[in-house]
């Protein structure tokens, strides 16, 4: 039975909606090949000791138990979010980060405008980068909006009583 892929088993009572939705479901995508359907409503079965409810899936290969809402997310197609990412493979990097790799079609320069990264100075060579340390002047400058913003607000509270 090593070659076979193990098939993953659903417990599931025909007299619960919930499991007649799951099961439905799994017709729906025609997956009802990739599992073994038991019904708990005949007593005479003897049933596992981890089904406390159904519907259950009991997933084989990974031995694990889902139930409640990780049913739906285990049965929901995956299939329309792998398309868009098959589609947009080429422009994503291996950390699924957008990838800005890439050569421009009429051999110009690269130039910040056509990267998702920003230069501090559209200097690509390696040269200067372009930052400046504060001068006395930016410091004034600075120091200035600070207190024109104070006294704004000053003036906005000063006509507010508190309790």
């Amino acid at each position: 039975m090593s070659g076979q892929k193990q098939k993953d088993i659903v417990f599931y009572s025909n007299r619960d909606d919930y499991s007649k939705r799951v099961l439905k479901m799994i017709s729906d995508q025609n997956r009802d090949n990739n599992f073994i359907f038991i019904c708990v409503d005949d007593r005479n079965i003897q049933l596992p000791s981890f089904l406390k409810v159904v519907p259950t899936i009991f997933l084989v290969k990974d031995k694990q138990v889902l139930v409640d809402e990780s049913i739906e997310e285990y049965l929901t197609p995956k299939k329309i979010e792998q398309e868009v990412q098959d589609e947009l493979g080429a422009y994503f990097d291996s950390g699924n980060g957008f990838s800005s790799y890439y050569s421009n079609l009429d051999d110009s320069n690269l130039e910040s405008k056509n990267s998702m990264f920003s230069y501090i100075d559209d200097d690509l060579t390696g040269g200067s980068t372009g930052i400046e340390t504060p001068g006395e002047t930016q410091k004034n400058d600075t120091t200035s909006s600070f207190e024109q913003l104070s006294a704004q607000r000053e003036r906005e509270l000063t006509g507010i009583q508190r309790n």
